[in-house]
C-alpha cells in the first residue's frame, strides 16, 4: 500500500515568526447561508422560566434593525430521576464551564462554594451536559475539559481547592482617613488633606485595575476556547464581588486625569470581556458567594455618611461600597443572571434551571463576516416578561474563532478523540548549533475529503502549528495549506492508509508543547495531537 506523505520541503519554522496566507481558491462551488442564533431565557415577574411562547412573541433586531426570525425551537430539559431508565441525551449538549474567580474570592468563602458545588454535581449531573472547571489568577488555568465524566468534574474540583487565591483584591473604602486629625493635620495649614485622600483613591483605583485585568484576561480566554464549540454555552463565574468604587466622591476633581484613565481602562475591560463572551455566544452567570458587608458607611457628623464635609451640599455623590455594578454588566449583557445569595447551592439550582428552558432564535444577518462588532436586541410582544440574552456579537469567521482557539494555552488545547492525529517527533541541529525539531504530523486518509475533478482526485487540508513554553504561553502560531491532487490509482491505493505532514521548527533550548492541528477544508473536520518536548 502506498502512503502518500507531503512535506513541507527546504522550509524551518522559527518559534518568533509566523506564515501569513493569503487567500485561496475554494476547491468547490457553495452558497454558504450563514445564521446568527440568539439563546433567549424568559422569566415571568417571581423569576420562574416561561416556557409557552411561540415564535411570533418575538421580534429580533441587529443594530436596530428588524430581522425575520427563520429558525426557533424550544429547549426544556427535565429533572435527572433518581430511579427508572436515563434519558437519552440531546444531539448538542449543553456546555457549562465553572470558573473559580482566585482574585476577587477568598480561600475559606471558596471551600464553602465548592463544597456546595460538588453536592450539586450529586445531585443534578446528567447525560445532557458537559462541564468543564478552571481557576482564575494571574491567568486562565483550566483544570479538566469539557467531559460527561461526574468522576473528573469532582477530581478538578478538588484540585481547585488547592489552588492559591490572590491578595490583591481591593479593600472597601476607609473612611478612617476622612476623620484621623494627624492627617487632617489642621495646625499646620500648608499640609493638603484632600489631596492624600486622592492619593489613596488613586492607589486603590490601581490595584482594582490590576485584579479586574487578571480576571478579564482569564474571562476572554475562555470565550475563545470554547468559541467554536457547538450546543448552549453558559460560564458560571464564582467570585467573591468587584469593588467599582474606589474614591471618595467629594474629593474627587475632574482635573485628575491619572484617575480619570484608570477608570476608563477598567471600563473598557468589562466592555472587552462583554464583546468576546458575546462573540463566542456563551452567557455569564454571576455568583457573588462573599457575604455582604454594610453597604453604607455609620453616619459621621463631620463628614457626612456619604463621605462629604460639614457645609458641603448633602446631595453629593454616596461613598458606599459597589461590588455589584460590575458583576451585573456582565450577567446582563450575555444572558446571564446575577446572583447575590451566600447560599451558593440555591443559586446553581436556579442556574440549571434557567440555561435548561429556552428559546433558540435564528436569523441571517444582510451581510458576511466583516470583523465589527453587531448589537442584538430581542423583543417579547407579550407583557410582564423579562428576556435574558446577549446583546451582541463579534461577526468572525469559524476559520478565525478556531485560529483563536489555537493561539491559547496547552492546558486548554487537548487531543482531539473524533479526528485522530499523531505527532512524531526528531530533535537534530541546525548549522548554527542550535536545536531544529523535525516533525511528522499524521491523520487517517478516511479523514481528508477528496472530490472528483477530472482525472483527479483533489482535496485540501489546514495545518496548524502552534508552540508554547514551559509556562504554556503560545511563542508560536504557523498555518499552512496543503493541496491534494491524486489520480486514481494513487487514490485506490491510499484509501486506509495515513495522510502525513513534515516541517521542521527551530527552537531554542528549553521545554516546549506543541500542538499541531489538521483540519480537512471541505468537511471543516478539525484534529489535534499534542506532544511535550525538552531540547
Amino acid at each position: 500500500m502506498i502512503v502518500r506523505t507531503l512535506l513541507c520541503a527546504a522550509v524551518v519554522v522559527s518559534a518568533s515568526t509566523a506564515w501569513p496566507q493569503s487567500a485561496l481558491a475554494p476547491l468547490t462551488a457553495s452558497v454558504e447561508v450563514k445564521v446568527i442564533n440568539v439563546d433567549v431565557t424568559v422569566t415571568d415577574g417571581s423569576g420562574k422560566a416561561v416556557s409557552d411562547l411561540t415564535k411570533d412573541d418575538f421580534e429580533v433586531l441587529e443594530d436596530g434593525q428588524p430581522q425575520a426570525i427563520k429558525n426557533f425551537s424550544i429547549a426544556q430539559r427535565k429533572m435527572p430521576q433518581s430511579d427508572g431508565p436515563a434519558a437519552m441525551p440531546q444531539p448538542k449538549r449543553r456546555k457549562i464551564i465553572i470558573l473559580i474567580d482566585n482574585n476577587y474570592i477568598e480561600s475559606r468563602e471558596r471551600s464553602i462554594t465548592l463544597d456546595a458545588l460538588d453536592r450539586f454535581i450529586d445531585d443534578r449531573f446528567d447525560a445532557d451536559s458537559e462541564w468543564s472547571l478552571a481557576t482564575m489568577g494571574a491567568s486562565l488555568d483550566v483544570v479538566q475539559v469539557l467531559t460527561a465524566d461526574k468522576a473528573a468534574i469532582h477530581a478538578a474540583v478538588a484540585k481547585a481547592r488547592r489552588s492559591g487565591t490572590v491578595s490583591l483584591r481591593t479593600d472597601a473604602l476607609d473612611r478612617e482617613i476622612l476623620s484621623d486629625p494627624f492627617r487632617r493635620a489642621e495646625q499646620h495649614p500648608g499640609y493638603d488633606y484632600d489631596e492624600t485622600v486622592r492619593f489613596q483613591a488613586r492607589e486603590r483605583t490601581s490595584r482594582h485595575a490590576r485584579v479586574l485585568a487578571n480576571t478579564a484576561r482569564g474571562l476572554v480566554d475562555a470565550a475563545r476556547a470554547y468559541s467554536a464549540v457547538d450546543g448552549k454555552k453558559v460560564i458560571v463565574l464564582l467570585t467573591g464581588g468587584m469593588e467599582m468604587n474606589t474614591s471618595f466622591a467629594a474629593y474627587d476633581t475632574d482635573r485628575d486625569r491619572e484617575m480619570q484613565d484608570r477608570r476608563i481602562a477598567i471600563a473598557n475591560l468589562l466592555e472587552q470581556i462583554v464583546r468576546e463572551v458575546n462573540g463566542g455566544n456563551m452567557a455569564i452567570y454571576v455568583v457573588n458567594v462573599k457575604p455582604p458587608d454594610m453597604a453604607a458607611p455609620q453616619h459621621d457628623v463631620e463628614n457626612q455618611g456619604w463621605g462629604g464635609r460639614v457645609g458641603a451640599s448633602s446631595t453629593g455623590a454616596s461613598d458606599a461600597s459597589d461590588v455589584n455594578s460590575a458583576a451585573f454588566t456582565l450577567a446582563a449583557s450575555t444572558g446571564g443572571q446575577y446572583f447575590t445569595s451566600t447560599v451558593t447551592r440555591q443559586s446553581l439550582d436556579a442556574i440549571d434551571t434557567l440555561t435548561g428552558n429556552y428559546y433558540s432564535l435564528g436569523y441571517s444577518p444582510p451581510h458576511r463576516e466583516d470583523g465589527k462588532y453587531h448589537s442584538i436586541t430581542v423583543r417579547l410582544k407579550k407583557p410582564n416578561l423579562s428576556a435574558a440574552y446577549r446583546r451582541g456579537y463579534l461577526d468572525v469567521s469559524p476559520v478565525e474563532q478556531l485560529e483563536q482557539y489555537l493561539r491559547l494555552r496547552f492546558s486548554i488545547l487537548q487531543p482531539s478523540t473524533s479526528v485522530p492525529v499523531t505527532i512524531d517527533s526528531q530533535s537534530t541541529s541546525g548549522a548554527d548549533g542550535k536545536p531544529v525539531v523535525q516533525l511528522m504530523a499524521a491523520m487517517p486518509w478516511q479523514n481528508v475529503t477528496l472530490l472528483r475533478t477530472g482525472e483527479q482526485y483533489k482535496g485540501r487540508v489546514h495545518v496548524y502549528l502552534a508552540i508554547f513554553d514551559k509556562s504554556g504561553q503560545n511563542v508560536g502560531f504557523h498555518h499552512r495549506v496543503q493541496d491534494v491532487a491524486l489520480s486514481p490509482s494513487e487514490y485506490s491505493q491510499v484509501l486506509g492508509g495515513t495522510f502525513r505532514y513534515r516541517m521542521a521548527v527551530r527552537l531554542a533550548a528549553g521545554e516546549f508543547t506543541i500542538g499541531v492541528t489538521m483540519r480537512d477544508d471541505l468537511s471543516r473536520e478539525v484534529g489535534t495531537g499534542v506532544q511535550k518536548l525538552r531540547l
